[in-house]
């Protein structure tokens, strides 16, 4: 006994309601991924920025009172705190390039009516692989202004001067 044929508007309703649950899908999928991404990068990018600045202003501050001299160390030190600040600032802006081109990147996949209902286009690859370049040098530049923060606390410990106790 062999089973009845399916109707083929019942077919195409069936793959319709399939198609329309893989494209909810990727548009959940992205917002979520897309919004935790923004959220950790942004912290990121914060606290690289508080670090060489609150350090640079602590320690103009510090010099400031008379009681620290200032050394060619003390200088280098405010140097990659400068540099540290603008390293972070910069990513910042790349942060949000790479943020636009990953959107892009989805936006412009094809979704369509036919299993897989999403899929790659040479435009999304484009951007995609943009989208991953200025990623990594974001990536570096936040980790370049850790190391200059680091380097700089480092640089600056060394030529601390106690004060006499009282």
């Amino acid at each position: 006994m062999t089973a009845p044929a399916e109707d083929p508007l019942e077919t195409y309703k069936r793959k319709l309601r399939a198609a329309e649950r893989a494209h909810d899908e990727v548009s959940t999928e992205t917002r979520t991924m897309l919004g935790t991404v923004i959220t950790f990068g942004s912290e990121a990018l914060k606290a690289a920025a508080l670090v060489n600045g609150g350090s640079a202003a602590a320690m103009l501050a510090f010099i400031g009172t008379g009681r620290q001299p200032v050394t060619l160390d003390t200088i280098q030190a405010l140097r990659l705190f400068g540099f540290g600040l603008l390293a972070a600032t910069v990513a910042t802006g790349g942060a949000y390039i790479t943020q636009y081109l990953y959107q892009n990147a989805i936006d412009a996949r094809a979704r369509e009516w036919e299993y897989p209902f999403v899929r790659e286009t040479k435009k999304s690859r484009l951007f995609a692989r943009f989208g991953m370049g200025f990623h990594a040098v974001t990536a570096l530049l936040v980790i370049g202004a850790y190391g200059c923060a680091v380097a700089g606390l480092l640089g600056i410990a060394s030529t601390l001067v106690p004060m006499p106790a009282k």
